[in-house]
Parts: C-alpha cells; sequence; structure tokens
C-alpha cells in the first residue's frame, strides 16, 4: 500500500502518497476541492494549488499529528517491527489523530457505530501497567484494541468519558479525553498535579483552557477534555487543529526556536496571516506569552500553540500543557522563546520587550507586551492565593502548588528589579 486516504467526516479530502524515493506528497480531491465544506487544512496545503506538495511540506503537517521520541519507540516495540516513516505509522494508528482527519489504508470511509464498540478501562490496571513501568499507550492498544495517536512527547492515551467511566474505542470512534499519568522521569515530580494547578490557575487569570481533572487511583492520572471534538446531537465531532508548527510548515524537531523552529515573531505573523480575529487573538496570544514567563513554563514551544477552524478561517484554540517547569533540574533554565534575540529570562530588561515588539512591525504599540505582561502579573497576583487554597483543600498532602507559588513569587521579584515594576 503506497497511498492512505484522508477523510474529514464522510468525505474524502485528499491522499497521502508514499513515493519511490520514500518521500511523500499530498494532493487534494478533485470533489473536495468543489465540496461546499472543502478547505485547505494547512495555510501551506492550498486547495487552490494544483498537483501535488512536496516532501517537506507534506510532511510538515503530517509528522506533527505523530508521537515524538521515547514514546513513538515504544509504540514501534509494540506492533513489533520499525515504523521508520511518518507513512508507516500513519497507516497503522491513524484512526484517531489530533484534529479532524481519519487517515486509513482504506479508500472507503470507515463507519463507525456506538454500539458494542466500547471497552471498559480500569484505572487500577492503568496504574500498575505504569508501576510496571510500562507504557501506557501501547499498553491499551494491546489490550483494550484502541487505535489511535496522539502528537507530543509524553506517555498519554486518548479516552472515552461516559457516566463517570473511562472507555476505549475499539473501532476508531473519536475520543472525548486525554488522560496522562505521572511523567515519566522520577525527577519531575507531582507532575501531574503541577499541570492542573498550572492550568487551573491560567483558567482563574482570564486564559481559556479545557476542563481538567485528576483522577487518584494507586496513581494519579491528569484528565483533560478534549478542545478538538464537541458532542453535537448526541455525536461526539472532530474539530480541525492545527498547531503553529503545522502552519508554518515546521518539522517536530525543530518545534523549539533554538533548533530552527518559530520564534514569537513568526508565531505572531502566522497569526497575524490566518486568524479571523487578528487583533483579539493578537491580544490573547501576548497574554499566554506573559502567564508562561510568569509561572516559569519554559516550555512552551510552538506546538503548544494551536488554531481551530471556524468554518471560515482560524481562531486561536484554547491552551493546553501549561506547567511550571522551572521547579524542575531537568528542564532547561531558558525561556523557550527569545526576546531580541535573547533566551534567558533573567537578563531580560524592558528594553527586550519593546524592541521584540518591534521586530513585529508594532512599532506603532512597542509597549503592548510590556503593559500586558504587567496586567497579567496583577491578574495571577490577584487569584494565586485563592487558586493555591482550593487546591490545598483538595490535595492537602500534595506541595506542587506550594513549591508554584514559591517559584512565581521568585521570578515576579527578579522581574520587578530588572523591568522596574512598581506595585
Amino acid at each position: 500500500m503506497n497511498q492512505l486516504f484522508v477523510f474529514y467526516e464522510r468525505e474524502l479530502v485528499g491522499k497521502l502518497k508514499k513515493n519511490a524515493d520514500v518521500t511523500l506528497s499530498f494532493s487534494y480531491e478533485e470533489a473536495w476541492k468543489e465540496s461546499k465544506n472543502g478547505f485547505s487544512i494547512s495555510p501551506l496545503l492550498d486547495i487552490k494549488a494544483e498537483g501535488n506538495f512536496d516532501n517537506r511540506v507534506t510532511r510538515s503537517f503530517f509528522d506533527n499529528l505523530l508521537p515524538e521520541g521515547k514514546i513513538r519507540a515504544l509504540l514501534e516495540k509494540f506492533v513489533g517491527k520499525s515504523l521508520t516513516n511518518d507513512f508507516q505509522f500513519l497507516e497503522k494508528f491513524g484512526a484517531d489523530c489530533a484534529g479532524a482527519f481519519i487517515i486509513t489504508p482504506n479508500e472507503d470511509y470507515p463507519e463507525q457505530t456506538l454500539s458494542n464498540d466500547f471497552e471498559e478501562l480500569g484505572l487500577s490496571e492503568l496504574s500498575k501497567a505504569y508501576l510496571n513501568n510500562e507504557n501506557l499507550m501501547s499498553h491499551v492498544m494491546q489490550k483494550h484494541r484502541g487505535r489511535f495517536s496522539l502528537a507530543g512527547a509524553q506517555d498519554k492515551v486518548p479516552f472515552v468519558y461516559m457516566d463517570h467511566k473511562v472507555y476505549i474505542p475499539t473501532n476508531g470512534v473519536a475520543t472525548t479525553h486525554v488522560l496522562k499519568p505521572p511523567h515519566f522521569s522520577k525527577s519531575v515530580k507531582d507532575s501531574v498535579y503541577n499541570e492542573y494547578f498550572s492550568m487551573k490557575l491560567a483558567s482563574a487569570c482570564g486564559l481559556k483552557v479545557p476542563r481538567v481533572d485528576v483522577i487518584e487511583s494507586e496513581i494519579p492520572f491528569y484528565v483533560v477534555e478534549r478542545f478538538d471534538r464537541k458532542m453535537i446531537a448526541g455525536e461526539v465531532k472532530r474539530l480541525h487543529q492545527i498547531d503553529f508548527c503545522q502552519a508554518q510548515g515546521y518539522l517536530t524537531e525543530e518545534k523549539y526556536q533554538e533548533d530552527g523552529g518559530p520564534s514569537l515573531k513568526s508565531n505572531y505573523l502566522c497569526l497575524k496571516k490566518n486568524s479571523s480575529d487578528m487583533i483579539e487573538d493578537t491580544k490573547i496570544f501576548i497574554r499566554w506569552i506573559c502567564f508562561n514567563l510568569l509561572i516559569g513554563n519554559n516550555d512552551c514551544h510552538s506546538k503548544n500553540i494551536s488554531f481551530l477552524w471556524d468554518g471560515r478561517k482560524y481562531r486561536l484554540s484554547p491552551f493546553y500543557d501549561l506547567l511550571c517547569t522551572s521547579i524542575y533540574r531537568g528542564y532547561s533554565a531558558e525561556f523557550a522563546f527569545k526576546l531580541n534575540d535573547n533566551g534567558y529570562w533573567g537578563q531580560w530588561k524592558k528594553e527586550h520587550f519593546k524592541k521584540e515588539i518591534i521586530s513585529w512591525g508594532l512599532d506603532k504599540s512597542p509597549e503592548i507586551l510590556f503593559e500586558a505582561f504587567v496586567e497579567v502579573k496583577k491578574t495571577l497576583l490577584d487569584n494565586l492565593e485563592t487558586e493555591v487554597a482550593a487546591f490545598k483543600e483538595r490535595f492537602p498532602s500534595i506541595k506542587a502548588a506550594r513549591r508554584i507559588k514559591e517559584e512565581i513569587g521568585n521570578r515576579i521579584n527578579s522581574f520587578d528589579k530588572r523591568l522596574k515594576i512598581i506595585g
């Protein structure tokens, strides 16, 4: 099989082909181009273009749907062979990717029904698998016949949440939530509680985030509702999502600016070009930058910010993967992005904020990033004690919120001295 079929809902969008030299190409179906529902699946994969898209542009979209690093290697071990390229991986696991598309070797749309297509998943079973050093995604695939793929470097399991129970679809039905176990590195302590608290704090500060929870069994699990899914008339619908690496043609290994990936400027220009409400989304984007700076999320790379298709163009999606990484020694002390070509936040002064914004072409509003930083800082401090208290009441023995509060205080003191912020 040298081609895969890409479906949106029940319409064939196009074909992903593996060429003789093992490069990839993608082409749209004429029927999709003419359909009233047709749209470009990426800004770089223009529906108006003729012929096949080349390997680089094609891979930048499809590569970013896949797991990374250790997780990918473990899934290869599960299937018993090396999946040496993106095509082979999608052929095996493309039934339920991030976003709206079903990718399958079958020319016909895979019909999906709700009856008898779920297996209940016990959290105790998952806890034991984790404690036995098993990869949970491959465990679920092996024991429960799940077939799905989630992008990213961390172990996670997509599932359907019904009647307060966890289910795995066995025929590619869209999942509704994602479950994460504790981080595989023991040095990243209380990662489940860290991400939960950081997301709750983001919501309190006015950032749009999906609903999150912690489910405790033998180990804790972080649970987040999928924002690329929506319940319509009793059926789970897939929504088209595209991260900022996909939107700009960067591969997964280029997600960090220091590895040749997008900068804050290029992300802003991408947003400016593609958002259907550029002014509002620019404000939201800038607040996201400031929040990550203040809580110490130094891992906020360009795969951690996405668009959702709104039927006409794109809008920023809710934010995800927010956590305080700076309390862990194993993470970089440098921010994921540079300001005015300087990546170390501990050296930034007010001029870095100003020159960064000017480089975006916003020379008429050079203070916009600094002013947003001051405002987000105030909002964060106004809500911090309340969120810490709520966390402590629910998880009295867990110190994650207290550690993050201390880290935020240290970072704010550092910024206040260098930026000369009063109050």
